[in-house]
């Protein structure tokens, strides 16, 4: 991915909030557990479901936000948030290979069991302060993020948080449907 399509990440102060659509703004802003909230909100089950999970090369920005040099690999994982049928989120997981050390290992072997409930529930787990994009067609994000919640080519909104679990950095970036605003009154 070239920089002139690496997503612009701004911080929530650099970033105009008329922007960003009214029923979109309070999912995007959500400082707390996506997650959680999406299981209290689906009028239908909720379900997580594991894209894939490799090593391989973080994007440009993903390293940058990292502090990673390029040709270093790191464990990508990748899931989908489901209400019901209806894909709403696709989150994207960057853990540098150092973080996968000692007590952190465990990271690497959540399977189907979301990253979100060990992030929010642990004591030693600090957030950075969250960063948003508008992802457009071109991005590699946008692209896997069509693919995953199986969407046309309208630009789709993300954000991104670096994560310090026990000192150790990871990146955790969710994009988002559309939809998902109506995720309460959704049907199957």
């Amino acid at each position: 991915m070239s920089q002139a399509n690496a997503p612009l990440w701004q911080r929530r102060g650099q970033l105009h909030n008329a922007a960003i659509p009214a029923k979109l703004k309070g999912w995007l802003c959500e400082e707390r557990s996506l997650t959680r909230r999406l299981r209290l909100q689906c009028s239908q089950p909720f379900a997580l479901q594991l894209i894939s999970q490799r090593w391989e090369q973080p994007l440009a920005d993903e390293r940058g936000a990292l502090g990673l040099r390029a040709g270093r690999l790191a464990l990508i994982r990748q899931v989908r948030l489901l209400c019901g049928h209806h894909p709403l989120v696709f989150a994207r997981s960057v853990i540098p290979s150092q973080t996968l050390r000692g007590t952190t290992r465990r990271l690497a072997r959540l399977g189907n069991r979301p990253l979100a409930d060990l992030l929010f529930t642990h004591r030693s787990v600090q957030r950075g302060e969250m960063e948003f994009t508008l992802l457009r067609p071109g991005h590699t994000l946008h692209g896997l993020t069509r693919q995953a919640l199986s969407l046309g080519d309208e630009p789709l909104w993300g954000r991104r948080s670096l994560f310090l679990f026990r000192q150790k950095a990871l990146l955790v970036s969710e994009m988002f449907s559309p939809a998902i605003s109506l995720a309460a009154a959704l049907d199957d």
